[in-house]
């Protein structure tokens, strides 16, 4: 008897040790920072107005972003679990809350409400901080924050002269072939430059190519590619930059914000996807609609194939139809497929089909891997006379178009394609932001003809003060010299 009484306490003392040991974690990672959230809050908004706004900014860290998400649990929305704190106030039609500066911009534009009704926080590692002065003062009167060419530097080493930061590939002799390092522009803004709202950094950059003694190669060190192969490569990238750049893309309908441009926009964090409320009808035989995603090339070409690359697993198209037309009106089935082949996301597809005209083509979508509205990150109509191009040849030409050149007739090719496809690449980091995100860049084109000229790039509302930015994408021998950068903050409009 006195073994199992022994036992039964154990196990009652390791239960309420147990429990003890639960509601301290809950304490310490849900309660006690939601507890000082709501305290700091209510510190600062003691009362919601009628027609106010709560804009929250929170830090791209995933410990942040759930510590955040957890302080609304439940089918309660962010709304009402700060309503409670203003006596009669509506969460659903009294006030908003959005987490899109955008938005506040557009409610007061639209007189739906005014600047001193808005209340802006950033939440971070350190918690909850209040920039609602900050961010009413950027609106209503603007700033210009100068960059001095100084807080330049360059992966390659470079210097200042008459206000201007100058750098460029630097080149050595290796076993009679020149190797090539290009370089990565690294700049440092002024201590709190503000991120908290959109702005546009403003610069002016010179860019001259050079054509390096040969044979040549980058710090890539890509393999050897026959040149009538690579001249080839270079007509497809062209041809493949004019599609991204002439075509519009249609679809049946779309989820939310993801529109059907986005599929033919060149980036692979961007996609389209179809609306689930639409597909669940089609499924259901409520109505006798076809999802699709379409393109208008802008003109008649011979093509020969799509390639379109995969998105989440559930959403992966199975079977569709590829149609092809000449007016947009009367259609023919070039190719139907149906496969149901597992595939990790960002995977490349390819459906070839016989030679022919077309200046529409579209994607019919019968069936999706998981029965859900699709999805597709990218997608290309082919020139016939490009689809036989080794995709791995492709990707190393688009990224170094320098790779490897070992003659005037090569080198001149690759210097004709950089002027006409070149991007530049600005890249930003946030003060809370521990690395570079490879998704947090502007593109634009590159001009390459040795002039000055200006460049300006939208920066988004991310954090709270600038950290770094960088400048890429010179994928080519280069001299270049930049300055006079700046950020602007434009005031809102006055209505």
């Amino acid at each position: 008897m006195l073994r199992g009484s022994s036992f039964s306490a154990a196990v009652v003392i390791l239960y309420l040790w147990l429990g003890i040991s639960a509601q301290y974690e809950f304490n310490q990672k849900r309660s006690l920072p939601a507890k000082i959230f709501f305290s700091d809050f209510v510190k600062s908004v003691p009362s919601i107005p009628k027609d106010g706004v709560l804009y929250f900014s929170v830090a791209d860290i995933p410990k942040v972003q759930n510590e955040f998400g957890s302080f609304f649990g439940g089918m309660f929305s962010e709304a009402s679990n700060f309503a409670i704190y203003t006596e009669g106030i509506d969460y659903m039609n009294g006030f908003i809350f959005t987490y899109k500066l955008d938005e506040v911009v557009q409610l007061i534009n639209e007189r739906k409400t005014s600047l001193d009704k808005v209340y802006a926080f950033y939440y971070g590692e350190n918690g909850l901080v209040v920039i609602t002065g900050e961010l009413r003062l950027l609106l209503t009167t603007g700033k210009i924050v100068r960059i001095d060419a100084d807080n330049f530097s360059s992966t390659t080493k470079g210097f200042v002269k008459n206000g201007f930061f100058t750098t460029g590939t630097r080149m050595e002799n290796l076993h009679g072939k020149t190797k090539g390092y290009n370089p990565v522009i690294k700049i440092l803004p002024p201590k709190d430059t503000p991120s908290m709202v959109q702005s546009r950094i403003n610069f002016s950059m010179q860019v001259t190519p050079k054509i390096p003694n040969l044979p040549y190669s980058d710090s890539e060190g890509n393999s050897f590619i026959k040149s009538d192969v690579q001249e080839k490569i270079f007509a497809y990238l062209t041809s493949r930059n004019s599609f991204l750049k002439n075509s519009t893309s249609t679809s049946a309908s779309f989820w939310k914000d993801q529109s059907a441009q986005f599929a033919i926009d060149g980036r692979l964090d961007t996609a389209w996807r179809g609306h689930r409320g639409f597909w669940d009808n089609i499924d259901r035989g409520i109505t006798s609609d076809v999802e699709y995603f379409g393109v208008d090339l802008g003109r008649v070409l011979t093509i020969d194939q799509i390639r379109w690359i995969s998105a989440q697993k559930p959403l992966i198209p199975t079977h569709y139809k590829i149609l092809i037309s000449l007016d947009g009106k009367s259609w023919k089935v070039a190719k139907e497929i149906s496969r149901r082949t597992v595939m990790p996301e960002g995977t490349s597809v390819s459906d070839s089909f016989s030679p022919v005209e077309a200046r529409f083509v579209k994607m019919e979508i019968l069936k999706t891997y998981g029965n859900d509205g699709p999805e597709l990150k990218e997608f290309e109509v082919i020139e016939a006379e490009f689809s036989g191009l080794n995709a791995e040849d492709v990707s190393k030409i688009k990224l170094n178009p320098f790779a490897d050149i070992k003659t005037i007739s090569e080198a001149n090719s690759a210097k004709e394609f950089i002027r006409e496809n070149s991007k530049l690449k600005l890249y930003w980091m946030a003060e809370d932001d521990r690395e570079q995100s490879a998704l947090d860049y502007k593109e634009i084109p590159l001009i390459v003809d040795g002039q000055f000229h200006e460049y300006e790039i939208e920066l988004p509302a991310e954090g709270l003060f600038w950290q770094a930015f960088s400048l890429e994408g010179f994928n080519f021998p280069v001299e270049m010299m930049i300055g006079e950068m700046k950020i602007i903050y434009e005031p809102i409009e006055k209505n």
